[in-house]
C-alpha cells in the first residue's frame, strides 16, 4: 500500500519542519554503505528518524530507490507515479545519527496554529 513521505506521531500535538546539510567526510551516504544499507546503484531519497516514549532509543529508516544515483532517481520519480523504496533500518545513538549532518535544525509549532512559515519577531532573553 502506498506512502506518503510526511511525518506523523499517535496524538499530534506539535507539526513541524526539518532542515540538515550533508556531512562533509563520514556522512549519512558514506556511512550506510560503510553497513551495507546503499548500493552504489540506489539512491537515499528520505530518512526517517522515531524515537518513542517508552525507551527512547532512536531508529532510523534510509528509504532507497534503486536507481544510478541523482541523476538517475530523478528520471525514475518523473517517469513513475508511485515508485518503489526500501526500507532499511538501522539503530545509532542520537550523537552517531547528528553527527552524519554538517547543520541540522528541526523546529516544532504547536499544531492547529499554522505557525509553520510565518513571522515573528523574536527576542532573546537570558
Amino acid at each position: 500500500m502506498p506512502e506518503a513521505l510526511k511525518a506523523g506521531v499517535q496524538y499530534g500535538d506539535w507539526d513541524g519542519t526539518v532542515a540538515a546539510d550533508n556531512g562533509d567526510q563520514g556522512g549519512i551516504h558514506d556511512h550506510l554503505r560503510e553497513k551495507g544499507l546503499l548500493r552504489d546503484d540506489e539512491a537515499l531519497l528520505a530518512i526517517r528518524f522515531h524515537s518513542g516514549s517508552t525507551d527512547g532509543i532512536p531508529w532510523v529508516d534510509a528509504l532507497v530507490l534503486r536507481a544510478a544515483g541523482f541523476d538517475g532517481a530523478k528520471q525514475i520519480l518523473q517517469q513513475t507515479d508511485t515508485p518503489t523504496l526500501y526500507q532499511r533500518k538501522f539503530e545509532p545513538t542520537l550523537q552517531e545519527f547528528f553527527s552524519l549532518f554538517k547543520r541540522f535544525n528541526i523546529v516544532l509549532t504547536i499544531s492547529g496554529q499554522n505557525l509553520s512559515g510565518r513571522e515573528f519577531d523574536i527576542v532573546q532573553e537570558d
